[in-house]
């Protein structure tokens, strides 16, 4: 019969199928939707991924501009930093004048050594990528050395590479001494370039243009004349020819030697007198200092003009002021181009800041003196770096000191004492907290903070080097040492031909987002699958039990059932498994296990909004037909029992 009366309780499941649609029989097909393997993750991706942190190495760029990574600070080690690695030069080791200079992509570590080789390492595990060996130029018994460190650029059409300066020297100590700069490319070290070879001997590193075309040097001849040079790099970077070459004799009557000089990239103004409004790069240097009581000298700069036109326009050096204080190191530049600071002799510091030029009264700062120099001529160790707010000098002293000295007006911060001379120039982390020089013996590092001077931690030599084979760790660092451009690292080499990575630290995890490396399963589900874990019921294969209907539908079907089945097809299971850390006990089978009742006998009696191509069953497991026939015995039994009762109470 018809049931008689609707579902007294809500379906607790709802159908599988569309709610719309009238049940049918019995499913046509297998289930769509069967329980899944809970080892697999969801096939859809997050909406959103999560980004990375910054990573050690920044993207291309051209080699002479600021790293656009962005940085979001550096989580140093509390004590002496781990060694990333070591690796041991093969021939000459670095020595005073060389360098060990990360390229700008953070991939790669040059190293120059005194026999001119170059050597390229990879920054990661210290492996060599590349190389370059020079070979004499002129005389087949010509010495070839360098003192120069490397310096970075790029050109279109060719790319990234990098330059630096090798001399030959008669091997019987004569006069000819000439030199030349040699370009390799970047990272194989394959040479693109070698220049004609100029009179003298480079003197520090040459220097890259911001545009990659041109590249500025100076260079002592025989005689102790200095001369600055100006070469301009072919545009398929195959050749290099002299574009101006000017002797320190030409405008000041003694010809004398010449330091090293600086180079700003693209300056505010270019302010000297006379270079105002003018962004080309501007090259600075002064008198070097030779010994002796003979202090007096020049500071000197040169710069392109503003409506150059190669072939047309004059090019000359502009003296700045005449001094009575020579140098032996390179002057320090402010980024913008605007202030230039001098460690000179009598251990003192001259600075040149703002202004409309170069060449107003500078302020004069007092640094140790060597008291092994009688009246302490000597000039201060190496040059001063400026910290990246340029309110703060570091510098080592003539003697066995270190300074912080203020940027504005030439006072000093803090002194610290070292166990021995600190002969090149420090670094300084990108974010102005601490500094790090090396003393010259044993290749002492030392990390002090930026604004106190207090000590933080030294790593030296004894911890890389055989105590067996150099027990009392006697080699010393003389080459300039670099950092990584997020200041992670560290690189340096000592005399015997180490080259060391140190790891300063690490990134500063982001406050907000993704960890240091994403998750396996995505942040937030998607909403095809299961967001909850273990299944609270394991599906079986049979349908949960359901009564029978007992009474027809009270109102005539409309296009959603006003009742539903609380059991959808009997092929799947009554609830979608929910992803979790075991598998379903069993697997729905692909046919349903009992077959419906029988169908109501008679439609209802209002017309369907929707004729159903199939009227609603009843579904029953097996046994419940046995069940029917014992409930007709139930019924007779209780119709006996009553008029027994009703007999009884007669009676």
């Amino acid at each position: 019969t018809a049931p008689t009366t609707a579902p007294t309780t809500a379906p607790t499941t709802a159908p599988v199928a569309d709610p719309t649609e009238p049940p049918t029989a019995s499913p046509t097909n297998p289930p769509t939707l069967a329980p899944v393997d809970p080892t697999e993750f969801p096939t859809l991706e997050p909406t959103s991924s999560p980004t990375l942190p910054p990573t050690d190495a920044p993207t291309t760029y051209k080699y002479n501009t600021a790293p656009p990574t962005p940085w979001n600070g550096i989580l140093y080690h509390p004590s002496s930093p781990p060694i990333r690695w070591t690796h041991d030069l093969e021939g000459d080791s670095p020595e005073e004048g060389n360098a060990v200079s990360v390229s700008p992509d953070d991939l790669f570590v040059y190293v120059t050594a005194v026999d001119g080789t170059l050597t390229i390492l990879d920054a990661e595990d210290g492996t060599v990528k590349g190389s370059h060996v020079p070979k004499a130029a002129g005389r087949g018994d010509a010495a070839v050395s360098s003192e120069s460190g490397v310096s970075f650029g790029s050109k279109p059409g060719v790319g990234p590479f990098a330059v630096y300066g090798v001399t030959e020297r008669p091997a019987d100590g004569g006069t000819g001494t000439t030199c030349r700069v040699v370009a390799v490319s970047h990272p194989l070290g394959e040479e693109l370039f070698t220049s004609a070879s100029m009179d003298g001997a480079i003197i520090g590193t040459p220097m890259v243009g911001s545009d990659g075309t041109y590249i500025y040097l100076v260079r002592n001849d025989d005689d102790a004349a200095g001369h600055f040079t100006l070469l301009r790099i072919s545009d398929n970077a195959d050749g290099v020819e002299e574009v101006f070459s000017e002797s320190s004799g030409r405008y000041v009557g003694n010809a004398t030697a010449y330091a090293p000089l600086n180079l700003a990239l693209n300056p505010t103004f270019g302010n000297y007198k006379e270079g105002t409004k003018n962004n080309n790069d501007v090259a600075a240097w002064s008198h070097l200092y030779k010994g002796g009581d003979d202090v007096g000298g020049y500071t000197r700069v040169f710069q392109i003009p503003a409506d150059y036109v190669p072939g047309t326009t004059e090019l000359r050096t502009t003296t700045i002021d005449i001094v009575a204080w020579s140098t032996w190191s390179k002057p320090t530049l402010s980024a913008d181009g605007l202030d230039m600071y001098y460690a000179i002799t009598q251990a003192e510091m001259r600075a040149w800041r703002g202004g409309t030029r170069w060449g107003r009264k500078p302020w004069k700062g007092q640094l140790d003196k060597n008291p092994a120099t009688g009246q302490g001529r000597n000039p201060t160790n190496a040059s001063a770096v400026l910290s990246s707010d340029g309110l703060h000098l570091f510098v080592p002293s003539a003697a066995d000191s270190f300074h912080a000295v203020n940027a504005v007006n030439g006072s000093i911060v803090w002194t610290e004492g070292t166990s021995s001379p600190v002969v090149i120039e420090a670094r300084v982390s990108r974010d102005d907290a601490r500094v790090y020089y090396i003393e010259k013996s044993k290749g002492k590092v030392t990390a002090r903070d930026t604004k106190t001077g207090n000590f933080i931690w030294q790593s030296d030599c004894t911890r890389y080097t055989d105590k067996f084979v150099n027990p009392f760790c006697v080699y010393s660092v003389t080459a300039e040492f670099s950092l990584s451009s997020t200041g992670y690292y560290l690189y340096y080499a000592d005399t015997k031909g180490t080259v060391v990575a140190l790891e300063l630290g690490t990134a500063i995890p982001p406050t907000f987002g993704p960890t240091a490396s994403p998750t396996l399963a995505p942040t937030f589900s998607p909403t095809v699958r299961p967001t909850t874990g273990t299944p609270t019921v394991a599906p079986t294969s049979a349908p949960t039990p359901q009564a029978p209907f007992t009474s027809p539908p009270t109102s005539a079907p409309t296009s959603v059932p006003t009742a539903v089945p609380t059991v959808g097809p009997t092929s799947g299971p009554t609830q979608m498994p929910i992803v979790g850390t075991r598998e379903p006990t069993s697997s729905p089978t692909s046919v349903p296990t009992v077959t419906p009742t029988v169908p109501p006998t008679s439609a209802p009696t209002p017309s369907p909004t929707a004729e159903p191509t199939r009227k609603p069953v009843e579904f029953t497991r097996e046994g419940d037909t046995a069940g029917a026939v014992g409930s007709s015995f139930s019924l007779l039994a209780m119709c006996l029992a009553t008029a027994a009762a009703g007999y009884l109470l007669v009676l």
